[in-house]
């Protein structure tokens, strides 16, 4: 990975950074529900509930 494909990656980072400040709890909620890691309720799916026992 070159130094100008870093300086990019790291100016991403800032970008959804600033926007995930911003967030609403509602938008962070969907967010994380899209990625996976929560249900669209704001609970953890039962697949992880299983993992924590």
């Amino acid at each position: 990975m070159t130094n100008k494909d870093m300086l990019k990656l790291v100016e991403i980072a800032d970008i959804k950074l600033k926007e995930v400040k911003t967030m609403t709890k509602k938008r962070a909620i969907l967010s994380l529900n899209k990625s996976g890691i929560l249900t669209k309720k704001a609970s953890l799916p039962k697949l992880t509930l299983n993992l924590k026992n």
